[in-house]
């Protein structure tokens, strides 16, 4: 009999051969699976904004006379207006809103989530808690690996090629190419590890599959 968890193993494994069938090129299956995804996205995530935003949060701050969830509220509605030819101007209140606001909460995490701990990090590795010879290979690569690839954004305007001014200007040439090989090594190992989540995934999708076609041959006796 086929049971519920054996009916949503069937769906997601046709789903997941109607995205694969991409391979071939597109194609209606490919698409429609895609409209299914986008459409299912879309209204989960409206449903849940409706009960965790509205109805949890909103209703109950109004109903109690809080009027400060009021203004999310107006200006997601004017947001909405943007759709609107005529009116579109007016959505741009909330619109500049929220850029503003997103660019700030973006530009704090940069500064606070990774350019302070780099600098921790990188002052940190003066002061290697290993004084063995790797411990301290490992401090230095740290702290000319940062060095570099900072450098490597250097967009200086010395033209100078004689003196005082011509040796620093070689020397940034130096540093700026060991810099851009850093970055290379480092977006590469993040490329490989994006790759191997990937492939880490599609292996599961195979194995789901593998699973779905082997109950389904013990339930009808193949």
């Amino acid at each position: 009999m086929l049971g519920p968890e054996l009916v949503g193993s069937i769906i997601g494994g046709v789903l997941t051969l109607m995205v694969l069938s991409y391979l071939l090129g597109d194609n209606p299956l490919y698409r429609a699976a895609m409209h299914l995804f986008v459409g299912l996205a879309t209204g989960y995530a409206l449903g849940f904004a409706v009960k965790e935003v509205l109805v949890d949060r909103v209703a109950p701050s109004l109903s109690a006379g809080d009027f400060s969830m009021a203004v999310p509220v107006v200006l997601g509605l004017l947001l909405t207006v943007k759709v609107l030819t005529r009116h579109s101007p007016v959505g741009g209140i909330a619109l500049a809103f929220l850029v503003g606001t997103g660019t700030a909460v973006a530009l704090g995490g940069a500064l606070i989530g990774t350019l302070i701990p780099q600098i921790e990090a990188t002052g940190a590795a003066f002061v290697p808690e290993s004084r063995d010879l790797l411990g301290v290979g490992r401090s230095a690569c740290v702290v000319v690996g940062t060095v570099c690839a900072l450098m490597a954004f250097n967009f200086t305007g010395i033209t100078a090629r004689g003196g005082l001014l011509g040796v620093w200007r070689r020397l940034l040439t130096i540093i700026a190419g060991a810099g851009r090989l850093f970055l290379v090594v480092g977006f590469g190992v993040a490329y490989a590890g994006a790759l191997v989540t990937a492939l880490t995934m599609f292996v599961g999708r195979v194995d789901a599959l593998v699973e779905m076609v082997v109950r389904i041959v013990n339930l009808f006796g193949f």
